[in-house]
This record gives structure tokens, C-alpha cells and sequence, in this order.
């Protein structure tokens, strides 16, 4: 039996795709304008990945890269904006609420905005739509979904938390990430 037939080898080589998939992820996100398209990248490889060899990965990660790319930077810009906007308004606000209540603002406009941005980028990534169908469709499953959305936002903040205590996580795991992500979002509960 030679090496590359054993379950093992396959098993690494699974291994270093989903390692791969984090590398263009992550270099992808680098320009910050980018990050939207990058992460339709990575959905639409995970959406039409099957096993394939590294070739595949590239083209379908370079395919969902393109698709709807001025939607995609758009919508970066767009958070990008809301996230300086919203960081000096709670500077702002501080002075003015409780913690308790500012908390919990916080909180909620985290997970709604976080499932807002993936539900944009699982409809984006499947079959092409205008912005309009996207949105609309984006919004309907974040209010409808409340449950997996709110485990996408855990694993994405449980992720977050990982990458803070040990930064090289993120290449070793944004494809298993990436996994997790689109099994919950695959969920309708």
C-alpha cells in the first residue's frame, strides 16, 4: 500500500485544504474594503467544494472572489462605516446610560449586524441576484433564523476570542471556521 492510497494522507490533505482556504481567506480580507468579497470566496468555495484537489479550491475561491464584486464593496464600505460611526457613538453615550443598558444595546446590534453581514453573504453567493433580492432576502432570514444566526454569531465571536489569545489560529482555523459558518447558516431553526 503506498502512502497517498491511506486514509491518513487523504485526512492531511483535508487538513491542508482547509488551511489553504484560510490563507486566501485571510489574504483576501487584508485591503479591509475587500473583506466582504473575500468571504464570498470562501462561502461559495465551501458551497461548491466537494473534496477536490487544491486547483479547485483556487478557481472556485477566485470565481466567488468576483462574483458581485461591487455589491461586495459596497457592502464593506457600508460596515465599515457603520463600525467607526457606531464606536464613537458609544464613546459617546457612555456618559449618558447605565452600562447595563449601553451592554445590551451593544450586544444586540452586534448579533444582528454580524447576522445581518453573513445572511447578506449566503444570499450573494448562491444564485445571482440583484441588490435588491439580496437584501431583502438577507433581512427576511435574519429575522425568520433567529436561532442559527445566533449560533453563527457565537462561533464567530468564539473565533475572535481564539485569534486574540493565539493570533497564527487564524490561519490554522478559518476553514473550519468558514465549515462551521456555513453548516449554521444551512440551518433553518
Amino acid at each position: 500500500m503506498r502512502l497517498v492510497e491511506t486514509r491518513v494522507y487523504a485526512f492531511l490533505m483535508l487538513i491542508t485544504d482547509y488551511i489553504l482556504i484560510g490563507i486566501l481567506w485571510v489574504v483576501g480580507c487584508l485591503p479591509l474594503v475587500t473583506f466582504v468579497a473575500s468571504c464570498n470566496g470562501i462561502a461559495y468555495t465551501m458551497r461548491q467544494w466537494h473534496g477536490q484537489g487544491s486547483g479547485e479550491i483556487l478557481r472556485n475561491y477566485w470565481t466567488g472572489f468576483k462574483r458581485q464584486l461591487s455589491l461586495s464593496l459596497l457592502v464593506s464600505l457600508l460596515y465599515l462605516s457603520l463600525y467607526f460611526v457606531s464606536d464613537s457613538n458609544v464613546q459617546q453615550l457612555q456618559g449618558g446610560l447605565s452600562n447595563q443598558w449601553l451592554a445590551v444595546i451593544y450586544l444586540m446590534s452586534l448579533i444582528v449586524s454580524i447576522s445581518l453581514l453573513f445572511r447578506i453573504i449566503w444570499q450573494m453567493t448562491g444564485e445571482r441576484q440583484s441588490w435588491q433580492s439580496v437584501l431583502r432576502a438577507a433581512v427576511f432570514s435574519v429575522m425568520t433564523y433567529f436561532l442559527s444566526n445566533l449560533l453563527v454569531v457565537g462561533i464567530t465571536l468564539l473565533f475572535i476570542g481564539l485569534v486574540f489569545v493565539f493570533p497564527p489560529f487564524i490561519f490554522l482555523f478559518a476553514g473550519g471556521y468558514w465549515k462551521l459558518i456555513q453548516l449554521g447558516l444551512a440551518q433553518k431553526f
